[in-house]
């Protein structure tokens, strides 16, 4: 791969990375102000949209996006130049790491 077509992968998995982050910040921010669990899961699905209030298909498609954003950087880290290896690795870490998360919230 050239240099430019690993720029574009870059900025494609900080892009398919975010909303995954997002939504667990989310998460954790509506447990802080909220007492039980079905107050939090209430409070949660109603900052998306109608058609996606469903915890499971959220997680779903938080464990499909970390993965293929995860794997997207192993490829990233292993045709890079060194410049580019450092940051693929810490995305692959936090994607790796976010998309556990969301299948043992599954379980």
């Amino acid at each position: 791969m050239n240099k430019r077509s690993n720029y574009i992968l870059l900025i494609l998995l900080v892009l398919m990375t975010l909303p995954v982050v997002i939504d667990v910040l989310l998460w954790y921010t509506v447990t802080t102000y909220t007492t039980s669990f079905s107050e939090a899961k209430i409070e949660y699905l109603n900052n998306f949209p109608e058609p996606v209030r469903n915890t499971t298909l959220l997680t779903v498609i938080s464990i499909i996006t970390g993965t293929i954003a995860g794997c997207g950087a192993v490829i990233l880290d292993n045709r890079s130049a060194k410049r580019l290896k450092t940051t693929a690795k810490v995305l692959a870490v936090i994607n790796f790491t976010l998309t556990a998360l969301h299948i043992f919230s599954l379980m």
